[in-house]
């Protein structure tokens, strides 16, 4: 029963993750479109009608860190790999970019898969609410462009 209760909560709290991510990156200028794929979750869509594969992945909250005493060392973690066996990494063929979404901080960070392999991100708190979400969606775009070049 507690396996079904936690499958349960992570379904709410990733399907709550791409909702905060279709609306941070509205409000940042683009369109979204909801979409349960089997290697997204998200289309992203330029006013051209360039479109970008988006992966979501979210967290509730921030943890500390067990490698550090500080009250200071607080760190975010998302599994960022596929699969509930044996986890593998994002594949950059099928997607082109990756959302980590922070609930407890309404927050997301934003990275180019091709830019990423590993199957487990973290990241601390401080450095999480020091990024501009505006100017780092629109650079891992650019990049993403330059590389489809």
């Amino acid at each position: 029963m507690t396996t079904e209760l936690n499958k349960k909560s992570e379904i709410h709290i990733g399907r709550a993750g791409e909702l905060m991510a279709s609306g941070v990156i509205e409000a940042l200028g683009y369109r979204t479109v909801l979409c349960q794929q089997s290697s997204f979750d998200m289309l992203l869509l330029r006013n051209d009608d360039t479109h970008y594969r988006v992966e979501v992945k979210t967290t509730s909250k921030c943890n500390g860190d067990p490698r550090r005493s500080s009250s200071l060392s607080k760190r975010y973690s998302w599994n960022t790999a596929r699969g509930s066996g044996a986890k593998t990494k994002l594949d950059p063929s099928a997607v082109d970019l990756l959302c980590l979404v922070a609930l407890d901080t309404r927050r997301c960070y934003f990275k180019p898969v091709f830019n990423h392999d590993v199957v487990r991100y973290n990241l601390s708190l401080e450095k999480l609410l020091a990024v501009d979400e505006q100017e780092q969606l629109d650079e891992a775009l650019r990049q993403i462009d330059e590389r489809r070049l």
